[in-house]
């Protein structure tokens, strides 16, 4: 994922793959997303009820308008906050590779670090098998922001001249 400051929640893996051959749902499972920075933010994207979507209300994740778990924050093994999404018995494969599919990045930081991030996707199934961990790269990419320019006034007498002294107008700029 190519992701450019300011740019909007952006899919992290529109293609991602979930399969559990022994199993017909991900009852009592979860899918934790996490990354290295808690000024990351991974969401689920809100697409509706309709087939073949991912639906948001409050906590509550559905999948073409089903309920299919609950999402809250969970603490990383990095330290940093993450998505978990903890599933209900309608959590079919199709379902949560749907959801997978649906986790947006961004980051509302004008200061953003150029260095490239990852997102770290683990499945459980609910029925004791856990994934490996799927890292997902997020690069970064600045933008210069413009300067922001304050507005100045001086008063002065008619006939004399102004003197602004050091730093002048510049003072209460800034170039972020």
């Amino acid at each position: 994922l190519n992701y450019t400051e300011n740019d909007p929640p952006t899919l992290i893996d529109p293609l991602a793959t979930v399969s559990d051959p022994d199993s017909p749902n991900f009852e009592n499972g979860r899918l934790d997303i996490s990354s290295v920075s808690n000024s990351d933010k991974l969401e689920i994207r809100n697409q509706g009820t309709a087939e073949g979507e991912i639906g948001v209300s409050g906590s509550e994740v559905t999948f073409e308008g089903t309920p299919i778990g609950f999402f809250g924050p969970f603490l990383a093994n990095n330290g940093s906050l993450g998505l978990r999404i903890n599933f209900n018995a309608n959590a079919t494969t199709e379902a949560v590779q749907e959801l997978a599919r649906n986790i947006t990045y961004h980051n509302d930081s004008d200061n953003l670090s150029a260095l490239p991030r990852r997102a770290n996707f683990v499945v459980a199934d609910g029925d004791g098998g856990v994934s490996l961990t799927a890292l997902k790269a997020i690069n970064i990419i600045l933008v210069n922001d413009a300067p922001v320019a304050a507005g100045d006034s001086y008063d002065t007498d008619q006939d004399t001249a102004l003197n602004v002294a050091d730093p002048g107008v510049l003072a209460n700029d800034n170039d972020p």
